[in-house]
């Protein structure tokens, strides 16, 4: 009787779990946006975030300063040489006594404290921050910059790395991005990235981590700051900004950057104070399905936000598709895109029988070991 209860109640969370999951197939023939395992599952109602698996999201990209920074910032693969990050990832460097040069980017890393055999890191060879971008006004904009590795990554060799594709725009005039939005509202996007997972904590997770966010209405009054907010603008530009929250509420623990310093250790034992996401996320990947062509694309590069996980405001991204001739200028092998029509719809369950076989298999081997 007592095992015969058990069965009815894993199969009922399972089943629960296989409701609220979407499972995306990706075509790795287009030559961006798919990584090494095709199919990708995510739960929409874990609003913490949940554990993402190896060969996934390969274009995720994590940067480390030293020790006491093991994943400082986020970061994206666009091509064979080029990471695109957050400008307030790298622009007060010198300040503190770092340079690019200090720098580790580790990519088709899962797991921080056991990397693994298909974890590969580079220097950077230089950085490329926008040139509009002001270090003393985070909010009002411009918050991107393109990192230069010091060597070329060697897809064919390592199937656990690979690129995201960039927003292809052949309809909407890229001087108007905002009528209509690119994304749409509502749209279901992903997050990934390794920052703190609630606000007041200075622990990253150790294991990458995917969420379910919606695009949010740039009228949305989540996607609007109050006058007291501790940075200058107070209103975002949605021309090159857009705003994501977690379903029905406000932005994600880990999907948003928040002002919280924290102390880290340099060189010669000297401390400074570092203001980084909500924390470790900043600069990492807003990514949109598109099952017309099946692929990922890379629509945001997290930003800023008001604390974490508020239910009355929204995490704040940079609108990839505003920057792309400037990435394309700052990047010179060229990223990858899919030239088709836009897709604006939220991206819908492709497969669903992979991702419940996997559920099910999960819960009953967390409950037997």
């Amino acid at each position: 009787m007592f095992s015969s209860n058990i069965f009815v109640i894993v199969a009922f969370i399972a089943t629960i779990t296989y409701l609220n999951a979407t499972t995306y197939v990706c075509d790795r023939s287009q030559g961006c946006g798919c990584s090494k395992y095709d199919t990708t599952t995510v739960n929409a109602r874990i609003v913490n975030g949940e554990a993402a698996a190896a060969g996934t999201w390969g274009w995720a990209a994590s940067l480390k300063l030293n020790s006491d920074n093991p994943n400082f910032c986020g970061g994206t693969v666009i091509n064979e040489r080029h990471i695109l990050t957050a400008a307030h990832c790298i622009a007060d460097l010198e300040e503190y006594g770092f340079s690019i040069r200090d720098i580790e980017v580790r990519l088709g890393l899962i797991d921080i404290p056991d990397p693994g055999p298909h974890v590969e890191s580079y220097s950077l060879q230089s950085a490329t921050i926008h040139p509009d971008y002001n270090t003393h006004d985070i909010a009002a904009g411009y918050d991107i910059a393109v990192l230069t590795l010091s060597r070329p990554i060697d897809f064919n060799r390592n199937e656990f790395i690979s690129k995201v594709c960039l927003p292809f725009l052949n309809s909407t005039p890229p001087d108007d991005l905002a009528n209509p939005e690119y994304p749409l509202p509502n749209t279901n996007l992903i997050a990934v990235g390794w920052g703190v997972k609630r606000e007041g904590s200075h622990i990253t997770s150790d294991i990458l981590q995917q969420v379910t966010l919606q695009a949010v209405d740039k009228n949305d009054s989540k996607c609007r700051y109050p006058a007291d907010f501790p940075v200058p603008a107070q209103h975002n530009n949605p021309q090159i900004q857009m705003c994501a929250a977690a379903p029905g509420k406000g932005k994600l623990y880990f999907a948003s950057l928040h002002h919280l310093e924290i102390t880290v250790q340099i060189r010669n034992s000297s401390s400074f104070n570092f203001i980084d996401t909500c924390q470790g996320d900043s600069g990492g990947p807003l990514l949109m399905f598109r099952p017309d062509t099946k692929v990922w694309e890379l629509v945001g590069v997290t930003s800023f936000g008001k604390g974490c996980a508020e239910a009355s405001y929204s995490g704040v991204y940079t609108r990839v598709a505003a920057y792309l001739d400037w990435i394309k200028q700052n990047a010179p092998t060229p990223a990858p895109t899919q030239p088709t029509t836009p897709y604006h719809s939220g991206a819908q369950p492709l497969r669903t029988s992979d991702g419940f076989i996997m559920t099910v298999m999960s819960i009953f081997l967390s409950f037997y070991s």
